[in-house]
């Protein structure tokens, strides 16, 4: 399993998670409320989580291909949620699950 994790810094994390979870589950199974939520993608998976002034993504993929797409679609999404002024996502590795 390959993990990575993404943060967006944001006053409305929790209006972005909603808007994210809303859009995805026209097409896929999501799970979701105000403070988190769970996506489950064709490559994989994201746990999302709202804090005070913080979006983050907690995203699982079987491989690195599975795990690009998760993040593109993710960034992409982000960025179309913040065209006025944009919204960056910053992703980092996170430790593989022992599964």
């Amino acid at each position: 399993m390959v993990r990575s994790e993404g943060r967006v810094e944001t006053p409305k994390a929790s209006n972005h998670l909603m808007r994210l979870c809303k859009h995805f589950s026209r097409k896929i199974s999501v799970q979701y409320d105000e403070h988190s939520g769970l996506a489950l993608f064709p490559w994989g998976s994201c746990r999302f989580k709202a804090e005070e002034g913080l979006l983050t993504f907690d995203c699982e993929s079987a491989d690195e291909a599975g795990m690009k797409e998760l993040q593109q679609v993710l960034t992409i999404h982000v960025g179309m949620l913040s065209r006025r002024n944009p919204l960056p996502v910053h992703w980092a590795p996170a430790f593989a699950s022992a599964q």
